[in-house]
């Protein structure tokens, strides 16, 4: 019997320093928005070990902004440095573009804004946790579809502080965009 789920987990690879850094960037946007009393955060993605669901396909945040009781997407990306030479930093689209795409269509559908929480460098890596150098709250409807990098200077004005403690999001319902 043991050779038959042997056979069953061999398909399961380890993560990526990348990848679990990723992951404590989730982390991460999630404790910061619900250290608010203002935001309820849930997750649609399930996933064990090497099973995933169709839900992965989801954005990695629903969040409600109580007070006004509207909902967005948030969708993570973590980068370890911005790519290109100073004064053209940029982050290339290309790899998660179809992503984006699909969020995009999942916005248009639902009729609730989507954002991009785009995290860079690390401010303090814990075993447990990541803090960002860095952090972006980009409206998806502002990557457009001909973009095949993000570049540092069109992103300052997505720019957040969020490691001067307390800083708790903001969320603007009349512009529907995050502070």
């Amino acid at each position: 019997m043991k050779g038959v789920f042997d056979s069953l987990f061999a398909e399961i690879k380890p993560k990526t320093a990348s990848q679990e850094n990723g992951e404590k960037f989730e982390d991460f946007i999630m404790i910061h928005f619900s250290r608010s009393e203002d935001f309820k955060v849930s997750s649609p993605k399930r996933y064990v070990r090497g099973a995933v669901s169709e839900d992965i396909k989801k954005p990695d945040f629903i969040i409600e902004h109580t007070p006004s009781q509207m909902r967005f997407y948030v969708e993570c990306k973590w980068r370890a440095r911005w790519e290109g030479d100073e004064g053209f930093e940029q982050i290339n689209l290309e790899e998660f573009k179809p992503q984006l795409q699909r969020h995009k269509s999942m916005q248009a559908e639902s009729n609730m804004k989507a954002f991009l929480a785009l995290g860079i460098g690390k401010l303090v890596s814990i075993e447990k946790g990541l803090i960002p150098m860095e952090i972006y709250f980009i409206p998806l409807n502002m990557i457009f579809d001909n973009f095949k990098v993000l570049k540092k200077d069109y992103l300052i004005k997505y720019s957040r502080e969020h490691y001067v403690f307390p800083h708790y999001p903001r969320f603007d319902p009349k512009s529907v965009d995050l502070k």
